[in-house]
């Protein structure tokens, strides 16, 4: 009786081993299957995206804005000029602070009004 047990055990254990590789049989050869329609898939795209300019369709996204190049150029060149005037003594920190400090003097000066003139100047002579 045991021995009959192990014999059935054993053609199960070889049914389920033949199955596996069927399944993995039939697994490898899908996968194989998939893998020549994506090629050929692939290879179909490739070609019709050669075939594009032929229909008329050869717009780029390098041609598309051809128009804003003339403005980055003008923009450069706004930049160069205001990097002129910074360069007076070869100090641009020094230069901001000079303005500054320039335009506080003037206003103070601006503010008072010299004592030559106006109505103590014309009581003293």
């Amino acid at each position: 009786m045991m021995v009959l047990v192990i014999v059935v055990e054993m053609m199960m254990m070889m049914m389920m081993m033949m199955m596996m590789t069927r399944m993995v049989l039939v697994l490898v050869l899908v996968l194989v299957r998939v893998r020549v329609l994506v090629l050929v898939m692939v290879m179909v795209m490739a070609m019709m995206d050669g075939h594009d300019d032929a229909y008329g369709d050869d717009t780029d996204e390098d041609d598309v804005d051809d128009d804003d190049d003339d403005d980055d150029d003008e923009d450069e060149e706004d930049e160069e000029d205001e990097d002129d005037e910074d360069e007076d003594d070869g100090n641009d920190d020094d230069d901001d602070a000079d303005d500054d400090h320039k335009n506080d003097t003037n206003s103070r000066q601006t503010s008072k009004a010299p004592a030559s003139c106006g109505a103590g100047s014309a009581d003293k002579a």
